[in-house]
């Protein structure tokens, strides 16, 4: 139900009729959630796409990762790219693939990329799962971020550069640790582990409650420590009729190279993922803890954060013949 507004410290009674077969149905959940974001897939190589927007947004934040074929391992070879994202507007943003400048073979291949757009703020997705969506800004080193929201237990966090002001072209998030409070998250670079950049990036982060969502097919999980550059299968909880957008985050630095997530073989039941060192370094990498998120592709719903909560009772029932 929505309504459009209930005084604050005050009881607005609201009516409910059904078991009418002869009334027609007025429910519409895209009429009663807000638009909070949307998913989908672009195939992009060496040459800047334009992701024209579904929606139009206030400030919206991008998040994506490389959807690699079945059986394709890039890590260490001169294949390893990523993708950077720049110039995000309302209602669209640039995206291309890069490599490592040192190392890389001067051939970007191209290939499917997930993204998820989501509006800045405190807001929930579907009825029920916390987000919090921001920036923060990083010359390099790892900043750390001070949740707003009140999460009761360790969320996901997805993290993506937003920019690209010192023109490297190789830079990408990696995270650090995640508690209920926190997140530390900082610039990598393909050739360097510790970049100090001349100029701060912009880095947006969606820290999201852990578990899965009512109203939108969304699942959110911390993968805990120890998956490395191996792929391994990763099944879904929820049932999809089409294979979902995945997001993943590498959230630990055990390993001292540049690393960073990919997904692979994505299907209705389940997904491979794994992390990815860049050309310039050997390739095996140690387990880390990484950040996930799946979502059928196309806009993605949510409802107003309010603290506190309003609270309600049912009353008891009444028929009329």
């Amino acid at each position: 139900v929505k309504i459009p507004s209930i005084p604050e410290s005050s009881t607005t009674i609201v009516y409910m009729y059904y078991g009418n077969a002869g009334v027609s149905t007025t429910s519409s959940y895209e009429s009663t959630f807000t638009v909070v974001g949307e998913a989908g897939i672009t195939n992009v190589g060496g040459t800047t796409a334009t992701v024209n927007l579904t929606n139009a947004y206030s400030n919206p934040q991008v998040f994506a990762v490389p959807r690699l074929p079945a059986s394709t391992y890039r890590s260490g070879g001169v294949l390893a790219q990523h993708h950077l994202i720049t110039n995000i507007s309302g209602n669209s943003f640039d995206i291309v693939q890069v490599e490592s400048p040192s190392s890389g073979d001067g051939t970007i291949n191209p290939t499917d990329i997930s993204y998820i757009v989501l509006e800045q703020g405190i807001y929930y997705i579907g009825t029920d799962l916390l987000t919090e969506v921001g920036t923060t800004t990083s010359t390099g080193p790892y900043v750390t971020v001070d949740f707003t929201a009140p999460f009761t237990s360790r969320p996901i966090v997805l993290a993506d550069t937003q920019t690209n002001v010192n023109f490297t072209d190789q830079i990408y998030t990696r995270g650090g640790s995640i508690t209920t409070t926190q997140y530390t998250v900082q610039v990598e670079e393909d050739d360097n582990t510790t970049p100090s950049l001349g100029f701060p990036e912009t880095i947006a982060y969606a820290a999201i409650e852990e578990g899965t969502g009512t109203g939108e097919s969304i699942e959110t999980e911390n993968t805990g420590d120890g998956y490395s550059n191996t792929f391994t299968t990763w099944s879904f909880s929820l049932s999809y009729s089409t294979p979902p957008i995945v997001i993943v985050q590498l959230n630990r630095e055990d390993g001292s190279n540049s690393y960073y997530a990919v997904t692979r073989y994505i299907t209705t039941i389940a997904f491979e993922r794994a992390g990815k060192e860049p050309a310039s370094w050997d390739g095996t990498h140690t387990g880390e803890e990484f950040s996930w998120m799946s979502i059928p592709s196309g806009t993605i719903y949510g409802r107003e954060y309010v603290s506190p909560e309003p609270t309600y009772t049912i009353d008891n029932e009444v028929s009329y013949s």
